[in-house]
């Protein structure tokens, strides 16, 4: 019995589609899933700095990825730390601290080699000071320089504030007066880099703000923005993927692709940052920035260059040609909605406004998706949807390219390139297959890999990522200052708008569910709905 044209309709758009996509995925599962950094490169010798190295960031992230990248032998040998913080420590005291988070935090526990951990705590120093207190920079000078006399880290400076953002500028302005930071136009081979935690301002008037004080004192060359979602491995993956396997790009535009969906869902709520979450929200936490850089690495032009220079260029070119949302009608292009109770993995958990330090009256969004159109000629047409949230069924980041269906009587079942930034970081594509029997049958199928299970290994942090791209001088992980100002400029006219409704415009939506119902009427109407990968 022959199979019906609707299974296997060879125009030109299905016999090319699928011929690129089976041939693309085959040659994929082979790719080198290696950071997208010059994996060659040498770490120099150098001091690494890290203002509020009291706080949980660093012993949760920072200390626990420094060893992790020496235990492995990415680090030069002649590596230093120092903590800078208010909080009363000496060398000691810090390095007992230090050894207890990372035995806590680290993929790689001290304990499993303690005579290497104690060569590593021989290099940690700790620095106590205000940040505000000249008499801290004036320390932190003289042991800089004691450092480089015994341990041979060259002179070669990494700052990391860790910081509350307000403290960056009064940080920056110490360093630059204290002679802490070198000219990067001098013909001194020692460098200075200074690598700033998000957010990056709270709307475009602070963000253009922030980015006065830090211009003057440090060269942009110098301004490492920290966004960790792109040390992820998914994240670096997605490079490999779009740029480095040249099967997809002719696939990669408006002619082939139906549209794009971006997902960063957490199942967890606010727990005890309702303070925090009061002042900042899911547009500020997280789609502003992780989102952001998501849909701007997924829809950029390829650059002329692997290098760092043309890759922040297309995304800033890309990140500029997003078409403003018609203010208008904004709520059919942006819906914000907050959790209530209900009951995640079997557990019933309270709402937003339950959570300790919110106001019963809050409008602050725990959940936004938006609906989002790049004008240029690649992606004319094309809708891309995006969308994160708290208390939602499960915790993922995918990016979903659905193809478009050479035979529009086939339901959008397939078709579909799944990029799961994590967890289980990987590629899958989903076709139609015949199935074995002697009917017109054709049933979807998912095919593809994990990195980690593929190649045999624990993909390293994000944090070891970045630090180590730092250390070797490759920013393209990190995040221009006008690439913060695109996405600014995009959502500042929703916040305000926002400012103009009360806690009673928010929408609501049951915790352990996928947000509330407009979003998915921003697809429905469209003819699309979420996908995401099965477990």
């Amino acid at each position: 019995m022959l199979l019906k044209p609707q299974v296997f309709n060879y125009n030109k758009l299905s016999y090319k589609m699928t011929l690129f996509l089976i041939l693309s995925f085959s040659m994929l599962v082979g790719i080198n899933a290696a950071p997208y950094v010059n994996a060659q490169s040498q770490a120099e010798p150098c001091s690494i700095v890290i203002f509020g190295a009291s706080g949980d960031l660093t012993a949760r992230k920072l200390l626990p990825a420094i060893y992790n990248l020496a235990h492995e032998g990415n680090l030069s040998k002649n590596t230093a730390v120092i903590g800078f913080a208010r909080s009363e420590h000496s060398n000691e005291t810090f390095r007992k601290q230090m050894e207890k988070a990372t035995n806590q935090f680290s993929r790689v526990s001290p304990n499993a080699d303690v005579d290497f951990w104690r060569q590593f705590e021989s290099r940690l120093f700790y620095n106590q000071a205000a940040f505000e207190e000249d008499q801290g920079y004036e320390n932190l000078h003289e042991l800089l320089s004691e450092i480089d006399q015994e341990l041979g880290t060259q002179g070669n400076r990494i700052y990391y504030l860790a910081t509350h953002p307000s403290q960056f500028p009064i940080i920056i302005k110490k360093l630059h007066e204290h002679q802490l930071i070198y000219n990067p136009n001098s013909l001194n081979k020692k460098w200075s880099r200074v690598i700033i935690e998000k957010p990056f301002g709270n709307d475009l008037d602070s963000a253009i703000d922030l980015q006065k004080n830090i211009s003057k004192h440090l060269d942009e060359s110098q301004v490492y923005r920290m966004d960790h979602y792109l040390g992820k491995v998914g994240v670096q993956n997605l490079f490999t993927l779009r740029f480095e396997n040249a099967l997809f790009e002719p696939l990669w535009n408006n002619e082939y692709i139906d549209n794009v969906q971006i997902t960063l869902s957490e199942d967890i709520g606010v727990g005890s940052r309702g303070h925090f979450w009061e002042e900042t929200g899911s547009l500020r936490d997280v789609f502003q920035n992780h989102l952001m850089q998501l849909l701007a690495i997924t829809a950029m032009e390829p650059p002329s260059h692997l290098n760092v220079s043309s890759i922040h260029e297309e995304k800033i070119k890309v990140l500029n040609e997003i078409r403003p949302f018609p203010l208008a009608e904004i709520n059919n292009h942006v819906v914000r909605g907050q959790y209530g109770p209900g009951e995640i993995h079997g557990i019933r958990v309270p709402g937003y406004k339950q959570e300790k330090d919110v106001a019963d009256i809050s409008s602050s969004e725990t959940f936004i998706a938006a609906k989002i159109f790049i004008d240029n000629p690649r992606w004319m047409g094309t809708p891309f949807y995006i969308r994160g949230g708290k208390r939602l069924p499960k915790q993922t980041t995918e990016i979903v390219i659905t193809f478009k269906n050479g035979n529009s009587s086939t339901d959008q079942v397939a078709n579909a390139l799944f990029i799961r930034i994590q967890p289980n970081t990987g590629l899958f594509l989903k076709i139609l297959s015949k199935t074995p029997t002697l009917y017109n049958d054709a049933k979807p199928v998912t095919f593809g890999y994990n990195i980690d299970a593929y190649f045999g290994r624990q993909s390293s942090e994000a944090y070891e990522n970045l630090l180590y791209s730092c250390i070797i001088g490759d920013s393209s992980l990190y995040v221009r200052a006008e690439e913060q100002l695109a996405a600014w400029r995009l959502l500042t006219p929703v916040l305000d708008y926002w400012k103009s409704q009360t806690h009673e415009d928010i929408q609501n939506y049951e915790a352990g569910t996928w947000g509330p119902t407009a979003a998915e009427r921003l697809l429905r109407e469209n003819g699309h709905q979420w996908r995401l990968l099965e477990d």
